[in-house]
């Protein structure tokens, strides 16, 4: 084999090599909430959304015993406001990561 074949080989497994594409992070994630309350209400917001004021939560529901399990799934990564509310109401980030759901307990 001449060395203009071997390196035309070369450069084609090269070429071949470099095109290959991993497959992209999925940027959606989840939220699994273990609360250890009840009759309280909760909301999800995003972070930005809750520190801009007046804006709507992403879900929000009524816990009536406890514990509870809520889940929230198809999320956005980044920083979220869990807040619940009994007698006060109590904030906590949380933080969704794509491809994973984050687990927290309050």
């Amino acid at each position: 084999m001449s060395f203009e074949s071997t390196l035309s080989i070369l450069m084609l497994l090269a070429s071949a090599v470099a095109c290959q594409q991993s497959d992209p992070q999925p940027l959606e994630g989840g939220l699994l909430i273990r609360l250890n309350a009840s009759n309280v209400r909760y909301a999800l917001y995003t972070e930005s959304a809750y520190t801009a004021g007046s804006v709507l939560p992403i879900s929000e529901g009524e816990v009536t015993s406890s514990p509870q399990q809520i889940t929230f799934m198809n999320l956005n990564h980044g920083n979220y406001v869990f807040q619940y509310c009994g007698a006060n109401c109590i904030n906590r980030t949380v933080q969704v990561t794509g491809g994973k759901t984050r687990e927290y307990s309050f």
